[in-house]
């Protein structure tokens, strides 16, 4: 019985090398799949923070875009606002063009006076001289 229980427990190097490659399979696909899993968690991991990503940069464009669009209203408003002050200069420099026309006109006519009077003046004291 004893030869029994020892041929039993003989184990050849070829059983030995079966078991171990039997094992190196089960463990080569067991670590494959994980690896796999884990790859594949990591890459929808990365796929949603790209999109979030994406999500943000379109929102800080977005909010970017409508600051320059405030900015823009602002400058518009500034700019109606330096329209209505020449509007302003406009009409003030109009009734100042025709008060200096009037002036002109006062002191064309007072300078014909002075002329006129000047002349006659000149004239008077030309007939008392030849006279």
């Amino acid at each position: 019985m004893k030869n029994n229980n020892q041929l039993n427990k003989e184990i050849t190097l070829s059983a030995i090398a079966e078991l171990i490659e039997a094992s190196a399979k089960k463990t080569s696909a067991a670590l494959e799949a994980k690896i796999e899993a884990s790859a594949k968690k990591t890459i929808e991991t990365l796929e949603a923070k790209i999109e979030q990503s994406a999500e943000n940069l379109a929102t800080m464009t977005q909010n970017q875009f409508l600051e320059i669009d405030a900015r823009f209203d602002s400058v518009d408003k500034r700019f109606d606002s330096v329209d209505k002050r020449l509007d302003n200069v406009e009409i003030r420099l109009a009734g100042v063009e025709m008060k200096v026309d009037r002036i002109e006109g006062e002191i064309i006519k007072k300078v014909d006076t002075v002329k006129y009077n000047t002349t006659k003046y000149r004239v008077k004291k030309l007939e008392e001289k030849f006279a």
